[in-house]
């Protein structure tokens, strides 16, 4: 494992690197405190190399060394797809738990996820504990054995990523992470804790919510579709032909937005799994369903209605 260069040269290296990956339409993956384990197709972050200088396992995999929880990164806003570490947060003090948070929240894109492997201090507490016997009967070692310094629940896990901004936190298990970028191969907790109670896994969500999300009507006669709704909608069909509905158009403005019918045609089931981003949107409620969210804002970011 190489040796860390000047502050300034780390950093630049890692910014350098985040804006190629960027320039050639790669995701950006970072993993945080890497220690023994740095991952291939990751960029890998840690303040100092624990690996021998004489290990070259490792020699292909980008590893930068600067101290990622005390400052922020020299990287743009909304740049990362994927945040990750193990055994890491427990390290460092509240204080810095927080801005490393804020930061990392800074640097993800809209719908990138944070995921998160921390011992559980609940589940430490409980297994090794006697409360019933005061101070003597409580578990330091889980601070003294392993120089931990702020350890979470899953509850002040949940309440600290939201305080900063984090949209959802989503609670599961060992290589069950829920990114698309996700390695699933967790490689703690080991044989020193209960593998699946001793850590908490979850994954952190970036949703930020829109400045405006009302549906308008205005806004969706804009690719009102008469054919469609009419072909749609037999009640439609039937009163226009019967003379008193004027047009499909007509039922839409004075019914159909109202009842929520679709104005143009559009896949729900292929538009959620083809744009996962628009499938958290609208179910984390920034838009009515996916034809809003299709007008409000698929259509500018070149997102297709239905898949011809």
């Amino acid at each position: 494992m190489r040796r860390p260069a000047s502050l300034a040269a780390e950093l630049q290296g890692f910014s350098t690197r985040v804006l190629g990956l960027i320039g050639a339409g790669q995701p950006v993956k970072i993993q945080v405190g890497f220690g023994w384990t740095p991952a291939p197709g990751f960029i890998n972050l840690d303040i100092f190399p624990l690996l021998e200088e004489n290990d070259h396992r490792f020699d292909d995999v980008d590893v930068f060394f600067f101290p990622y929880a005390d400052m922020p990164w020299p990287i743009p806003a909304d740049s990362v797809d994927f945040v990750f570490h193990e055994d890491f947060i427990e390290h460092i003090s509240q204080k810095q738990q927080v801005c490393f948070l804020a930061e990392t929240l800074r640097v993800l894109k809209d719908g990138g996820w944070h995921r998160v492997s921390t011992p559980c201090l609940n589940a430490s507490m409980r297994r090794h504990s006697q409360f019933e016997d005061g101070m003597a009967g409580v578990y330091t070692g889980e601070w003294d054995n392993w120089e931990h310094v702020s350890l979470f629940t899953r509850q002040s896990l949940e309440e600290m990523a939201k305080l900063v901004g984090y949209r959802d936190v989503v609670f599961n298990l060992k290589n069950h992470g829920v990114s698309p970028h996700d390695r699933h191969q967790d490689v703690r907790p080991e044989l020193d804790r209960d593998e699946l109670f001793g850590n908490i896994f979850a994954d952190l969500l970036k949703l930020t919510r829109p400045a405006n999300s009302t549906r308008s009507l205005e806004a969706m006669l804009g690719l009102f579709d008469e054919a469609f709704y009419v072909a749609s909608n037999s009640d439609v069909a039937e009163g226009v032909r019967a003379g008193w509905l004027v047009s499909g158009r007509d039922h839409y403005m004075r019914y159909g937005f109202k009842e929520g019918r679709q104005p143009f045609a559009l896949d729900p089931v292929w538009y959620a799994a083809q744009y996962p981003l628009a499938r958290m949107e609208v179910f984390h409620g920034n838009y009515t369903d996916f034809s809003h969210h299709y007008v409000a804002v698929g259509k500018a970011r070149g997102y297709r209605p239905t898949p011809g």
